[in-house]
């Protein structure tokens, strides 16, 4: 995924700034040192105390997705929470449903809550029945895409056809995938639900279903986060796709497309979380004119 990104991330800035301004002078302007692009804590804070309010009214934990600082890692974090929310299994996500969801940076969040802690763990959960409010860190290592697997199969020395290359790096994708959206249900899982019992208990504060048969439950816990989550914006993000020559923001029509013709995303990474409050073009403009450019919203 790295190396995905890494070539995303090129195409969209050459090919973004010939499109909107044509010529190098912009670039100088627009990666000039002391230019204002940092990230807008009062929005965010702003974002995070809504969650936290809804969540306390609805007895519900919240769940806070972490946006990490780097703007690489901004990329690779909203591809795995993509993963998670649009093609994991019902058991992955029912514990979802039992929990307000948001997206935020840890600066914010630490102000609202203390015990969150430092450095960026993928999630943080926070019980928003306790005062002060506990903050419980969840954290992983996620496996990593294998990069350029397609190409480096072909000249391995065995021989291989383009095809066969193409289907192992495909299996190789999938496997990385599958296993990401392991690690992260896992983490929610050990700490929103741990076990049956739990599941039903949680479900039947919020929504009465003492007696429902367990899988009947997280079929419906699914399709309730699968409504909220995917089929809505989660606060502090926006979904956005990609097929590795740009990226397209969701309800924006202000997009910044790449004709390249070379890049690569596989199926299951292409819609994922966008972690900036404008999109790629905005960000070019707000760049050029001094503008802070990666609030979170």
């Amino acid at each position: 995924m790295s190396s995905r990104r890494s070539f995303l991330r090129a195409s969209i800035v050459l090919s973004g700034a010939a499109a909107i301004t044509g010529g190098p002078a912009w670039l100088r302007r627009a990666f000039a040192a002391g230019r204002a692009c940092g990230p807008d804590d009062t929005a965010d804070l702003g974002v995070v105390s809504a969650a936290y309010r809804r969540a306390q009214r609805a007895g519900r934990p919240l769940l806070c997705l972490v946006v990490p600082e780097d703007d690489g890692a901004k990329w690779t974090r909203g591809s795995a929470f993509g993963e998670l929310l649009n093609h994991g299994s019902d058991e992955d996500l029912a514990p979802l449903a039992l929990c307000e969801v948001v997206c935020a940076r840890m600066a914010p969040l630490r102000r609202l809550v203390p015990a969150a802690g430092r450095g960026e763990p993928l999630m943080v959960l926070v019980d928003t029945s306790a005062v002060p409010a506990a903050g419980l860190r969840l954290d992983a290592a996620l496996p990593k895409d294998e990069p350029d697997a397609r190409y480096r199969l072909m000249a391995d020395g065995e021989p291989r056809s383009y095809k066969d290359a193409m289907a192992e790096a495909q299996r190789r994708e999938e496997e990385v995938i599958r296993r990401r959206i392991g690690t992260l249900a896992r983490l929610v899982r050990e700490a929103v639900a741990p076990d049956g019992r739990a599941l039903g208990e949680r479900a039947a504060q919020l929504r009465g279903a003492r007696g429902e048969r367990r899988r009947e439950l997280v079929a419906s816990l699914a399709g309730e986060a699968r409504a909220r989550l995917c089929k809505e914006r989660i606060p502090g993000s926006r979904w956005a796709r990609q097929s590795g020559c740009g990226t397209d923001i969701e309800g924006e029509q202000d997009n910044l497309v790449v004709g390249c013709g070379m890049g690569h995303v596989p199926e299951k990474s292409q819609r994922f979380l966008y972690f900036f409050s404008k999109t790629p073009a905005e960000r070019f403009r707000a760049r050029d004119q001094g503008e802070p450019c990666d609030a979170i919203f």
